[in-house]
């Protein structure tokens, strides 16, 4: 027995040092469409601890896609000139280690700001970090910004 577990801490285990999300953000006219790349691992994680079912998996399904809403209508949140929008998916897809969901937003009035409160992640590890970029047509102005704990919202408003 102890063999066989010496022998099993030797084995490779699949995982990063590190603990970041990648978001795109596009905004033009009265619509938004965003993109969200996060690791797998750390993304079921999460999930289980927000849907306290420790068996959780993401697939692509209508289960995992309403626990995927649920969790980015919490912890990424958009309002548009001053007004909270909702989300909807547009996509989900998995490449190696990675998910991609793909979120549009849709205003009524032209978007002049947008404020962006991105958490996603930061409950459960205390070195995440969001990349996110904005970009609002067809002006072409970008914005930058790196979310991080106790710095999880700003605003961008249009040149």
């Amino acid at each position: 027995m102890y063999l066989l577990l010496l022998l099993l801490s030797f084995l490779p285990i699949k995982r990063h040092d590190y603990h970041v999300s990648h978001t795109n953000m596009v905004v033009e006219e009265k619509t938004i469409a965003l993109s969200i790349r996060i690791f797998r691992d750390d993304f079921e994680e999460a999930l289980r601890i927000y849907r306290r079912n420790p068996s959780f998996t993401l697939d692509i399904s209508e289960e995992s896609d309403a626990a995927v809403m649920a969790y980015f209508h919490q912890y990424l949140k958009v309002k548009v000139n001053n007004r909270q929008l909702r989300a909807t998916l547009a996509s989900s897809s998995e490449k190696g280690d990675m998910w991609m969901f793909v979120l549009s937003y849709q205003s009524r009035r032209p978007i002049q700001s947008v404020e962006v409160y991105h958490s996603v992640l930061m409950r459960l590890f205390a070195d995440q970090r969001n990349i996110f970029k904005l970009l609002f047509l067809p002006e072409n102005s970008e914005h930058y910004f790196y979310y991080v704990k106790d710095a999880e919202r700003k605003t961008f408003r249009r040149n």
